[in-house]
């Protein structure tokens, strides 16, 4: 008997060890999942505010408004007196509205990483 429960104390030991570091895996895991959305979301409001670029026109490149002032608030460019007015402010509400959906998408993912990475921690502080 008394090997038996050495071979069950050292199945013991070895199966704590495996359990804890897959605790810390896990903690250090959430952390990067958490640190992962905070940065999305960052990037996604960067790229909602920066504003877009369009080449080739009469005078070279023309800035337009923010991704932001376009779609949310309705803004156009109101570009003046170039021979492709038009055309510069048909681009930059395209550039404007792809930027916005792009930084949403984004953002949305990252705090979905976010959320899913405080339910995570939160399912493990229970435990």
């Amino acid at each position: 008997m008394p090997h038996a429960n050495a071979a069950r104390r050292a199945r013991d030991r070895a199966h704590n060890q495996t359990h804890l570091a897959y605790a810390a895996i896990m903690k250090f895991g959430t952390w990067i999942i958490l640190g992962l959305g905070a940065a999305a979301v960052a990037v996604g409001i960067v790229l909602a505010f920066n504003n877009p670029t369009i080449d080739n026109t009469d005078e070279g490149t023309y800035v337009c408004f923010a991704p932001y002032d376009t779609v949310l608030l309705g803004q156009r460019d109101n570009v003046g007196m170039h021979d492709d007015a038009e055309d510069i402010e048909d681009r930059c509400f395209a550039a404007s509205r792809d930027r916005f959906v792009l930084s949403s998408v984004i953002a949305s993912g990252g705090a979905a990483a976010g959320a899913s990475g405080l339910l995570i921690a939160r399912r493990q502080r229970t435990r």
